[in-house]
This record gives C-alpha cells, structure tokens and sequence, in this order.
C-alpha cells in the first residue's frame, strides 16, 4: 500500500434533538408557517432557530 491520502468517513457532529423533535421539525417545515400565528410567509433559517428555540430550549 502507497502512503498517500486515506478516506476516513466521519458520522459528524451528535445531534442536538431526537429524533422525534427532527421529524416534528421535518413536519413543521413541510407544512410551512401559518402568516397570521408566524408573522412570516416562508421559513428562514433564522424563524427555524426561533422555533427550536421555543419548542426545546436549545439553538442549533
């Protein structure tokens, strides 16, 4: 074997929710946001780390 670059696959960082808080999220983003409750007509990044924010006390 030549020395050389190797592939070293990483799993990457550890989630900050569970599974069910991604899938309710997932959810949250298909439906999109409600323009009189959210304020917004689309989510932005910034209205999803709100309401991570406001559902489970953590910002991604």
């Amino acid at each position: 074997m030549e020395d050389g670059l190797l592939d070293s696959w990483s799993s990457g960082p550890t989630p900050r929710l569970s599974q069910k808080q991604l899938d309710e999220l997932a959810e949250i983003v298909a439906t999109g946001p409600d323009r009189a409750i959210d304020g917004v007509v689309r989510c932005r990044r910034l209205n999803l780390q709100r309401v991570i924010k406001e559902r489970w006390h953590r910002l991604s």
